[in-house]
């Protein structure tokens, strides 16, 4: 009967860390987009206003995407390559910006197309439509790890109670 006890409390456990781990993906979504917002915002400052050289402003945005993208600079034709090279790393499984979904990823890549490629009005109306897109994502990210927390922690735990009952 110990044993029992033991394996049930075991399985509990493990459900519930099942639905915590499902809770800090929902949340590492919304943190990665506000931390790209973020850095979106610093980017228009650094390229726009204070006309920095495009590698120098991706390093200084704060947004460690952007960072692995500068990183890619110097052997790409352009930023767009540069990303494409960043995101090969960043989207895999187990990276940095595994995430994401796919139209937070595109709003990116449309960033991209046009950084470097155009005057100072084109760059900054480029990191408007990526930040307004990326804003958005964001709010509907937060709500959406809100709902998640308060959901799947506990209907992890009620999963291993009912099992753990099965089991005893």
């Amino acid at each position: 009967m110990t044993l029992k006890l033991a394996l049930a409390a075991v399985v509990v456990v493990g459900c519930g860390l099942c639905g915590a781990a499902m809770t800090r993906s929902a949340n590492r979504r919304w943190r990665l987009l506000r931390e790209t917002a973020d850095g979106l915002r610093q980017l228009r400052v650094q390229i726009v206003h204070l006309q920095e050289p495009l590698d120098r402003a991706l390093r200084q945005s704060g947004s460690s995407l952007f960072a692995l993208a500068a990183d890619h600079l110097d052997g790409a034709s352009c930023a767009a390559e540069a990303w494409r090279r960043a995101w090969e790393t960043a989207g895999r499984r187990g990276g940095e910006g595994d995430c994401l979904a796919g139209r937070d990823v595109r709003a990116i890549e449309r960033l991209f197309d046009r950084l470097g490629e155009s005057g100072r009005a084109g760059q900054q109306e480029a990191i408007r439509a990526c930040l307004a897109t990326v804003e958005a994502a964001a709010e509907e990210a937060r709500s959406r790890a809100a709902e998640v927390s308060r959901l799947y922690t506990v209907v992890g735990l009620l999963v291993g109670l009912a099992v753990a009952v099965l089991l005893i």
